[in-house]
Parts: structure tokens; C-alpha cells; sequence
């Protein structure tokens, strides 16, 4: 039966229908060994789907774990093309795969700059996919329990994890999702960064929460005030376009309450070397406090911002008075109702002329003032 026609569940249902009648009035022979009626859980598309929900597919975990060592580009393309396969379950992919990503380049079948770093990345992922949670379908019926997105961004990337359940603390997942930014993402302002970490999360599940109604959480709490903000730019426009598809209510919540959707996306660099040697109780706090007073940090920290050009001489004017320069001093002491000078400076000459004027001044006045002295 030809893939992608409209009528194609239809046409396959009446098919099923003609075999099982067939088999029902005894003319046909079933096996039993072919037998696949009555089961608890069935292989369904790379997925185990059970009464307990949905599961990832043993052979495929199998063979990342059994993933013999890198030597290429192209084998380690081939390893987190695997991995990739099974994002929707391991919570924080894009952080955990980010440092096996970056040794990727358009030159496949070169030698890998494979060090510690990375073999320890390798292992890990492997030991992950050994403890896959078993993710749930959404219940849509009349008496199901809310929906709930939480979604969090940080320095390296974008993450999101969709729940259902009375209570979020106590949802059970639906489906995990995180990717690493790209490079004109890395310099937006915060706020905007979260933002598009709730764009794009209700891209990525926009048919599972299209018709229904659900809520969003995120630490940013200006995102509150979304849909009443009145001045926004002409990006932040377009995605509130994007999300007025969708109804949903925005929340926001403390960050250290965020631990799913963060741990997705932040990286604790410091606390995790620390960590390797030392420990003492409140470590991570410890790590934080310290680095946001650390004047070293603060001085060697990358900027996000570009760099400013560098000064150019202007144009010299070919005459007089073809180009000039204004620009106001004071206030000053008022005298004889003038608290103002205002500056004009011939940019060929030099020549500069002083008026005064006051501080409440139109700008019809002004050009006036102006054009009849320059002339």
C-alpha cells in the first residue's frame, strides 16, 4: 500500500478485517508460533510500548554500550547519531554530548584529538543509557491530570522536560528534550534566551500540546508578563506570534527548584573538578559564591558582546559651512532668561559661534536658531 495516502488507515484496516474474518470462518490456517496476540509489550518503531509506558528499544541501547573506542570523525558521527536516537529519554543531552560534538568538523575520516576529557564523556553517556526511565503517554481524557513544561536556559545550551501529573514536583515525564545553541544564540540577553527555550520546546512538542491547555515554568520571572508586555523587539514579536498558538499559562519558579529542566542545560565545571578530589557539606554553594566574587573569573570570563571598531578621522568638507557640529552646554546660571549655550563649530575651519537659548526648547525653534545663524 503506497506511503502518505489519506485513506491509508481506512484501506488498512479493511485489510486486517478481511484476514481475521477469513481466519474466523475457518478458511484460513494460523500458526501459533507466529502468534503475536495477547502480549504485555510490543516493539513499535525503535520503541518497547507496555502498560507502563514507553521504553527504549534494548538492541539499540545494547549497541551503544557495546560501541567499540572512536579513532574518526565519521565513527563518532556515527555514536551520537545512535545516542541521538534516544534523546527524548536521557535528560540533558546536548550538555552531556557537547564536548564529543565539538571535536566534529566538515573533515570526516581524520585522526580525533581524543583525550581524558573525552573518554570520560564517552564512558558516561554509555553508563546513562543503561538507566533510561520509562516515559508515559499523555492521558487526554476528560478527568487527565495537567500538563506541565518546564524549560530552563543557560551558557551552553537549551533544555525543556514535559510532565503530567497533579503537582510537578510529583509529574512523571513524557519526554525530555535539550539542544546546544548556535552561534548567534550564544549572544542573546538572558531573558531572551529563556524565552527561546520556551519557543522552541513547544516547537519541538507543538502536536502533543496543540487543542489542549498546560503551563509553563521557568526561573525567569519576567517571562510572567509575556503577554502584557507592550514594547518588545521585533524578534521577541515574531515568537510571541509563534505562541499565540498555543494556551497555556506561564510560571515562573525559584532556580533552585528548576533541577530538571537545569540540569539539562547548566554546567558546573568547577564543582564537578572540585568535586573529583574534595568534599564538604554545601560544596556547590560553595563553588558558586566563589566564582561569582572571584576577581580572576570576572577578569578572564570571554565576553558575549562584540568587539568595538576602531576610531576613524571624519571627512574633511571640501568648504566653509558645509558641515558643522551642534551640541548644548549646560544648564547653566540663568541670565537674562537664557540657561543654555548652544555650540555650532564649522568642521573645515573651525570657526565656532555660541548662542544662547534655554533649556526647554522645540525643535522648530532650534532649527531656526540654527539655519539662520549658520547662514
Amino acid at each position: 500500500m503506497p506511503m502518505g495516502l489519506l485513506n491509508a488507515p481506512a484501506t488498512h484496516q479493511r485489510r486486517v478485517n478481511e484476514a481475521l474474518s477469513s481466519a474466523a470462518s475457518g478458511r484460513s490456517v494460523l500458526f501459533a508460533k507466529e502468534d503475536r496476540t495477547f502480549r504485555t509489550s510490543c516493539d513499535f518503531l525503535g520503541h518497547v510500548i507496555s502498560r507502563n509506558g514507553i521504553a527504549a528499544d534494548q538492541s539499540k541501547v545494547e549497541q551503544i554500550v557495546e560501541w567499540p573506542c572512536l579513532r574518526t570523525v565519521t565513527e563518532l558521527r556515527g555514536f551520537l547519531g545512535l545516542v541521538q536516537y534516544l534523546r527524548k529519554f536521557i535528560n540533558g543531552l546536548a550538555q552531556r554530548t557537547k564536548p564529543l560534538a565539538d571535536l566534529t568538523s566538515k573533515n570526516a575520516n581524520v585522526q580525533l584529538m581524543w583525550g581524558a576529557e573525552q573518554e570520560r564523556h564517552f564512558n558516561a553517556i554509555k553508563a546513562i543509557v543503561t538507566l533510561l526511565p520509562c516515559l508515559k503517554p499523555i492521558d487526554h481524557t476528560d478527568s487527565a491530570d495537567p500538563l506541565w513544561v518546564m524549560t530552563d536556559a543557560r551558557n551552553v545550551g537549551i533544555g525543556a522536560v514535559l510532565l503530567q501529573g497533579q503537582d510537578w514536583r510529583k509529574a512523571h515525564p513524557v519526554a525530555y528534550w535539550s539542544r546546544q545553541y548556535i552561534s548567534a544564540e550564544v549572544d542573546y540577553p538572558t531573558h531572551e534566551q529563556e524565552l527561546l527555550a520556551v519557543v522552541d520546546a513547544l516547537r519541538q512538542w507543538r502536536v502533543k500540546l496543540m487543542g489542549v491547555h498546560f503551563n509553563v515554568l521557568s526561573e525567569h520571572e519576567s517571562l510572567k508578563y509575556l503577554k502584557t508586555q507592550e514594547n518588545l523587539s521585533k524578534r521577541q514579536a515574531r515568537w510571541v506570534e509563534r505562541l499565540a498558538d498555543y494556551d497555556f499559562d506561564i510560571t515562573y519558579i525559584p532556580g533552585g527548584e528548576n533541577t530538571v529542566a537545569d540540569a539539562m542545560s547548566r554546567p558546573r565545571k568547577t564543582f564537578h573538578q572540585v568535586s573529583r578530589t574534595f568534599f564538604w557539606p554545601r560544596l556547590r554553594t560553595s563553588c558558586d559564591t566563589y566564582v561569582s566574587t572571584c576577581d580572576v573569573c570576572q577578569r578572564t570570563k570571554a565576553t558575549t558582546t562584540g568587539v568595538s571598531g576602531v576610531l576613524h578621522a571624519l571627512v574633511v568638507p571640501d568648504g566653509l559651512m558645509q558641515e558643522v557640529a551642534l551640541n548644548f552646554v549646560g544648564p547653566l546660571p540663568k541670565s537674562q532668561g537664557f540657561d543654555m549655550l548652544l555650540t555650532i563649530i564649522d568642521c573645515l575651519s573651525g570657526y565656532t559661534r555660541l548662542i544662547t537659548s534655554r533649556v526647554k526648547l522645540n525643535n522648530d525653534v532650534l532649527n531656526k536658531l540654527a539655519a539662520g545663524t549658520i547662514q
